[in-house]
């Protein structure tokens, strides 16, 4: 059978329950054997006859090996226009070029990019992807440099764009990032992995200080960053609230957050507080900035990576434009003086579905708590 031909042939079968399992699984041999004119071929067919089984091809064409392959299809996703935002309402402008990013860097590493970049250059409408692979494989452990990159960096600064702020490497807190990254399969994709914290509980402290201070809307708004997609793309809700005492604290606990009076608290009749280490806290920011809501279609390491850094400062009460160093040392010392902790309750202000989220940190002055919480639904 030609090329062609099968093409055709397998344009014909998808979406056929009887088929669909063995349909994905000759899309998945024609990646693992480069089969990509193929692949090309049936792309084409697919966007004229069946578009709605569009979107698994272009994920198998992103999947195959090699550098050549790579450009060819980053060719292929700007020529169907599938790096901005799909036809659903209300997702991010660059949804796509945040999506394919993430599986691009899944199998493709430093030098394809550099490799991309140096053939296919950077003009604006492919910036976003370029920009979101790197951040994609930062996370995944590369430390990216060379002339490719270092234009990348300069392009990023020039035009103001979000991720220009990131450096091409990780920091410390970071590292382990790869082993909660999103996965991607031909018709299928995993989201950013993690795990609330199952050790002891903190008891509650028999005294409690006085709030002599709460914080201002600029400072919750940064520390809400983490959910900025889920509010943005899905039905997502967050809460960011700072207080200070009169005195010093010895870490969150159930009857502090209690005493607080907070909203997302209200009704509740079981809080549990755990302790977290920072690369805990950081782990937990990272894949549900990353994960965006239940409705996000645009699942992103890259912008997941900005958001978390951002919370993360906030948190821990570093100046805004305080470079990435001086906010994980600053966590580092939070962390030493056990101020991170997640809290859950049985509240109605969450969902009680998957992404729920509740963050408390005593700043290292022991005199101010910063309070996170955040919930989506489908």
């Amino acid at each position: 059978m030609s090329r062609t031909a099968e093409a055709e042939t397998l344009a014909q079968l998808a979406g056929d329950p009887q088929t669909w399992i063995s349909w994905l699984a000759r899309l998945q041999r024609a990646v693992a054997d480069g089969e990509l004119e193929l692949l090309e071929e049936l792309v084409e067919v697919l966007a004229r006859q069946r578009p709605t089984y569009l979107d698994v091809a272009l994920q198998a064409l992103v999947l195959v090996p090699g550098d050549a392959a790579a450009v060819r299809a980053v060719a292929t996703l700007r020529r169907h226009d599938k790096l901005g935002s799909p036809t659903r309402t209300g997702q991010h402008p660059d949804a796509g070029a945040r999506l394919r990013a993430g599986a691009l860097a899944s199998r493709h590493g430093p030098a394809t990019l550099a490799h991309a970049i140096d053939t296919l250059g950077l003009p604006d409408d492919l910036l976003s992807l370029m920009a979101c692979w790197a951040q994609e494989l930062v996370l995944r452990g590369a430390a990216l440099a060379g002339p490719a990159i270092d234009a990348l960096a300069r392009a990023l600064v020039a035009c103001d764009h979000p991720l220009g702020s990131l450096p091409m490497h990780r920091l410390a807190l970071e590292v382990g990032s790869e082993a909660v990254a999103a996965t991607y399969r031909v018709g299928s994709m995993s989201c950013w992995g993690w795990s609330a914290p199952t050790g002891p509980t903190i008891a509650p402290a028999s005294t409690l200080p006085e709030v002599v201070a709460i914080g201002q809307p600029d400072e919750g708004r940064r520390i809400a960053s983490v959910f900025s997609s889920h509010c943005a793309v899905s039905n997502g809700r967050v809460k960011a609230r700072m207080f200070r005492f009169d005195r010093a604290v010895q870490g969150p606990c159930p009857a502090l957050l209690r005493a607080l009076a907070l909203g997302v608290l209200a009704g509740a009749t079981r809080v549990d507080v755990r302790p977290l280490s920072a690369e805990q806290v950081f782990i937990l920011l990272l894949a549900f900035a990353a994960n965006g809501g239940d409705y996000n279609v645009g699942i992103s390491g890259a912008y997941g990576r900005l958001h978390a850094w951002r919370s993360l400062g906030g948190l821990v009460d570093a100046p805004a434009d305080a470079p990435l160093e001086a906010i994980e040392a600053e966590a580092r010392a939070v962390e030493r003086i056990g101020g991170f902790a997640h809290f859950a309750s049985d509240s109605r202000w969450f969902n009680h579905v998957v992404t729920d989220l509740g963050l408390a940190t005593v700043r290292v002055d022991g005199r101010s708590l910063a309070v996170l919480a955040g919930t989506d639904t489908d």
